[in-house]
């Protein structure tokens, strides 16, 4: 009976955490989808579109001041339930912007809830990893991708039957708060950090670790192309089609759906081929599909090229959080604030570089060389994570 309990409860806590990840993968999805139309509803070029972007990542740093501060010192639970229900209020109201000053507001509100709640989710993930001991993190990654594939195909949607984004954000967004409410009290916690008790500055310095920081690097690569790709391929197309913005929200629905495909995989996949091949394999892939997406005046190669990129770089993700997890006197949590780390000056400089250099040298050779680099230099840090045993084989 008991050990029936303990099975009841664990799945229980892993729906929750699946609802967390939903949370936080849905709005963005629907965001990116409507980027080219509130583009061009505010009349901004690329350049300024880039910087409003900047500015309001400016959240995401001062999200991750916060939850540096506070991981390890209050309950990881309720961290992330508090971020999940502020980030779901708090993302319709990019749709409400009407100038690009009030979209970079908007922004800064929403990043500053995400970024907390991507750290919290990821260390609460991480904790029934652990629990279950075997490969979770590219399920819950997978969760993430239908998230992102889901907003992106309402937004394909509501274009179509011509609804508004503040109708269509509104609408979604209900939905994700009624299942939050439901889901939230079966969250796991984690232990104690065993800095818990010491200053600021000590448990700082206590997280890093070289290792660590190495993940932080891939992590941070790894934001350099998801950043890239996520919200200029949208614009790449919509250009490549002279305009037609229901090209462009397809686009990262597009790149999701072979990589939700591989996240499920993953697991059967690294057991079969190992860390390394997948690696090396992720690296090869991204290079020749980026290539065939920014070369060629096919949207529909176009489209095909990027779906593969999300396939190519499926494995970044598992590859720096089951890392971290394995990380000796840190917290799953204190771990992630590392990654989180790496994370933030790719989502922070990259919109605002690939936008200036966009208006120099076009936007496909901007998304080669950005995404390109990112991948090979993720190739080789990698390698060194693995060539350390930073990864259980």
């Amino acid at each position: 009976m008991r050990r029936n309990t303990t099975i009841r409860s664990s799945a229980r806590g892993r729906a929750s955490v699946r609802v967390l990840y939903l949370a936080a993968s849905v709005p963005p999805g629907s965001w990116l989808g409507r980027i080219p139309d509130i583009k061009t509803s505010l009349a901004a070029t690329d350049a300024r579109w880039g910087l409003a972007n900047s500015l309001g990542t400016l959240g995401e740093l001062t999200g991750f001041l916060i939850i540096a501060v506070l991981i390890g010192r209050l309950s990881t639970r309720r961290i992330a339930a508090a971020s999940a229900a502020v980030a779901v209020v708090a993302s319709p109201l990019l749709a409400f912007a009407p100038t690009l000053h009030a979209l970079s507001a908007a922004l800064f509100v929403w990043m500053v809830t995400a970024k907390s709640l991507g750290a919290t989710m990821g260390a609460l993930a991480l904790v029934e990893q652990r629990r279950a001991g075997r490969m979770l993190m590219s399920h819950y990654d997978a969760i993430y991708s239908v998230g992102m594939l889901a907003g992106g195909a309402i937004a394909w949607a509501a274009i179509k039957t011509d609804i508004s984004p503040s109708v269509q954000f509104a609408g979604t967004n209900i939905i994700l708060l009624v299942g939050l409410v439901i889901a939230l009290r079966n969250l796991p916690d984690e232990e104690a950090s065993p800095s818990a008790g010491q200053s600021i500055l000590r448990r700082l310095r206590h997280r890093l670790q070289t290792s660590l920081l190495i993940l932080a690097g891939v992590a941070f690569l790894a934001s350099v192309i998801d950043s890239a790709l996520s919200q200029w391929g949208a614009i790449y197309l919509t250009a490549l089609t002279r305009g037609d913005s229901s090209w462009g929200a397809l686009v990262y629905p597009t790149m999701m759906v072979l990589k939700v495909i591989i996240l499920f995989q993953m697991g059967r996949l690294l057991r079969s081929i190992g860390w390394h091949a997948a690696l090396y394999g992720s690296v090869v892939i991204t290079i020749v599909a980026v290539a065939v997406a920014t070369t060629t005046s096919s949207p529909v190669l176009t489209l095909a090229g990027l779906a593969v990129v999300g396939a190519g770089t499926a494995v970044l993700g598992p590859l720096v959080n089951t890392g971290a997890a394995e990380q000796p006197r840190v917290t799953a949590g204190e771990a992630r604030t590392v990654l989180e780390f790496g994370e933030i000056p790719a989502y922070l400089l990259m919109p605002a570089a690939i936008g200036l250099l966009a208006t120099q040298i076009g936007i496909g050779t901007t998304l080669q060389i950005s995404t390109i680099s990112a991948i090979v230099g993720c190739g080789i840090l990698g390698h060194v994570t693995l060539r350390r045993g930073q990864l259980p084989t």
